[in-house]
């Protein structure tokens, strides 16, 4: 009786002392241009032709007086301000950031009419996903329809992760979604790892940018799980 063959032979390659140096060295340069360049990656700064400025209402005082320079800079129609409750905050003045940024573009010069609140209400679901969402749905109620395009204003390190998320809120729409960043105010973009506050954002805004690619799936659009982040039981 002739048993099969339980094992071959075979030749393997390894790389030799100096192989491996190479392979280190080049792997090692490799990774530093990664961290190196990787706070710029997520900084995505893409605006298109719009009327229309979508405003995160959580973003900074120094961000907003940025805001206001871009709508003028843009001549835009009309900012629509976005964003949930403050948990955070014990000030009840204002139910939202939303309504906050709304207050505060006032203050810099904006006029009333120019501007319109799209506020959140709190959920299980992605906010700034629901904050897309709830902005799509502001337009629609406001013009009647929804535009050709619009501009999202927010801020640097977290704005590649607002564009996708609005890219996913508008996706059954013929609406294009532009993206523009704000100038880093806390933090040199370049060298965000000699910080805590930069290692801190960046970090931050890396997981979370890759778990929404990765693990982010969007209800059907006008369900209840598109608002709340879970089905109707």
């Amino acid at each position: 009786m002739i048993f099969p063959t339980l094992f071959k032979r075979r030749s393997c390659y390894f790389p030799t002392m100096w192989g491996s140096l190479i392979i280190v060295i080049t792997l090692v340069m490799l990774g530093g241009f990664v961290v190196k360049n990787f706070a710029t990656f997520l900084a995505l700064n893409v605006p298109i032709s719009s009327r229309y400025l979508v405003v995160e209402g959580w973003l900074s005082k120094v961000s907003l007086e940025q805001a206001v320079v871009e709508f003028r800079r843009g001549n835009y129609e009309l900012i629509i301000t976005s964003g949930g409750p403050d948990l955070s905050d014990f000030d009840s003045t204002y139910e939202s950031y939303a309504e906050k940024a709304t207050a505060e573009l006032i203050k810099i010069g904006v006029e009333p009419s120019k501007i319109i609140s799209a506020p959140s209400p709190a959920s299980a679901q992605d906010r700034t996903y629901l904050s897309a969402v709830m902005v799509r749905n502001k337009l629609l109620e406001h013009l009647k329809f929804l535009p050709e395009s619009i501009n999202v204003f927010s801020s640097d390190v977290h704005s590649r992760r607002s564009y996708y998320l609005y890219e996913l809120a508008f996706r059954n729409t013929e609406t294009k979604i532009g993206i523009v960043a704000t100038d880093s105010e806390r933090f040199n973009l370049d060298s965000w790892w000699q910080t805590s506050e930069g290692a801190k954002s960046v970090l931050t805004e890396m997981f979370g940018w890759l778990w929404t690619r990765c693990c982010f799936a969007p209800h059907d659009v006008g369900s209840y799980g598109e608002m709340w982040g879970q089905k109707n039981v």
